[in-house]
């Protein structure tokens, strides 16, 4: 069950795109209470001054099931095992998920 709670959390994924200089910070998985953010930082874009739109999009539903992915739970689990978790995830899923858009301002 281990192996396939990992592979699950594995295929998760959470996509944004930011440019050189900016910052965004997410809520809840920082290391200290005075710091309770993540710092994500970006290496490409925004070279050019301008007011632009930032927006988080986040969708934890997981991924389909796939022949490889069962040939691997199989070891752990039984077919219709693994299909009633897939189907509780998929239940229990929020996404997909986005947040307002914020203006952002580049001023070099």
């Amino acid at each position: 069950m281990l192996e396939s709670n990992a592979m699950s959390a594995a295929s998760t994924s959470f996509k944004v795109k930011l440019r050189p200089g900016e910052t965004l910070r997410s809520l809840g998985d920082g290391d200290s209470v005075q710091e309770p953010f993540r710092t994500l930082r970006v290496e490409e874009g925004f070279e050019n001054p301008g007011t632009y739109k930032l927006r988080v999009e986040l969708d934890d539903r997981p991924t389909p099931l796939n022949d490889i992915y069962i040939k691997f739970a199989r070891r752990f689990n039984s077919l219709d095992e693994i299909n009633k978790t897939h189907e509780r995830r998929m239940k229990d899923a929020l996404g997909p998920v986005y947040s307002n858009e914020a203006p952002l301002e580049i001023t070099r």
